[in-house]
């Protein structure tokens, strides 16, 4: 197992038959074409941390890794559209300039109560600063 998390940045090419876990602000950079997450396992365990995949679109990442992610143990789920946060979803896949596809772990909807306004402008603000911070 590998655990990435507590600020701790990864740069790798590709992980290949690892089960990894995500979380405390950490972010791993996969920068390798093909298959970066080769027979291998990915949790997200907070919505601080970041998986950038350099080579990937966040299409290719849904078709080809998408069943190789889960958040906070639980299958990785997405809507229709995998750069929008829909009504049950825990990933969000995006881009970001050059960064190929930025992948991040989002709250629960019932955790934050994103159904109030409020909410729904944190969250928000919230992933336009993530996004910032990752250009």
């Amino acid at each position: 197992p590998l655990w990435v998390q507590e600020d701790a940045q990864l740069l790798a090419q590709y992980f290949s038959k690892l089960q990894v876990t995500l979380g405390g602000n950490g972010q791993i950079t996969l920068y390798g074409g093909g298959n970066p997450l080769n027979n291998s396992l990915l949790d997200f365990i907070s919505i601080d941390s970041s998986l950038i995949m350099l080579n990937e679109t966040p299409d290719a990442f849904v078709t080809e890794h998408l069943l190789k992610i889960s958040v906070f143990g639980q299958a990785a789920s997405i809507g229709n559209d995998p750069g929008l946060i829909e009504p049950g979803d825990n990933l969000l896949i995006t881009t970001s300039g050059d960064l190929g596809a930025l992948i991040m772990a989002v709250p629960e909807p019932g955790s934050l109560a994103l159904a109030s306004l409020g909410g729904l402008l944190g969250l928000s603000l919230w992933i336009r600063r993530r996004l910032a911070a990752n250009r």
